[in-house]
């Protein structure tokens, strides 16, 4: 059975029904507000900027796009190691792409989807940089891992899935 999750926005039930203010992305990128369900949060959606800015950081580095977080790496990088211990969260998609080098050099993205599934949950890390004037972002990172054998003639890295029916918040 599957559970519906609420909008914080606008109490929707995070399906874009009539009245959902949340805008929809056809081919989401770094530094957009995208849906997550945040760790101690289960039933809510809410919108974060996809590019994690740690709360130490003295300025948001924008620049900097901590966009992907390798999961082999993660505990060894200063910028996710408190996120992955306390602040995890499912970043929600209905597809993700792949960019992949022809034998000509040119690039050629490729969507993968879920045949079985409407929704996919990525596993992610969240936090939240505030500055002197209490001004917040809340990002995220979404979690990367080597690519499945399918995949590997196409890209070397996909996101974290986590199955629908598990729970890792």
């Amino acid at each position: 059975m599957y559970k519906i999750y609420h909008c914080v926005k606008c109490n929707c039930p995070g399906r874009g029904v009539s009245g959902c203010t949340h805008r929809k992305f056809y081919n989401a990128h770094f530094g957009l507000e995208l849906p997550v369900i945040r760790s101690g949060e289960d039933d809510k959606i809410v919108s974060s900027h996809w590019g994690l800015v740690p709360y130490w950081a003295r300025e948001p580095n924008l620049k900097f796009h901590n966009i992907n977080a390798l999961a082999k790496n993660i505990v060894k990088n200063h910028a996710y190691r408190i996120p992955i211990r306390r602040r995890r969260c499912l970043v929600l998609a209905n597809c993700y792409f792949i960019w992949a080098r022809l034998t000509n050099n040119k690039k050629v993205s490729f969507v993968v989807y879920s045949s079985k599934h409407r929704i996919m949950s990525f596993a992610g890390i969240w936090d939240i940089w505030t500055n002197s004037d209490n001004k917040c972002i809340e990002s995220f990172s979404i979690i990367t891992t080597h690519a499945s054998q399918r995949l590997q003639g196409y890209t070397q890295r996909t996101p974290v899935i986590i199955p629908s029916k598990k729970k890792i918040l």
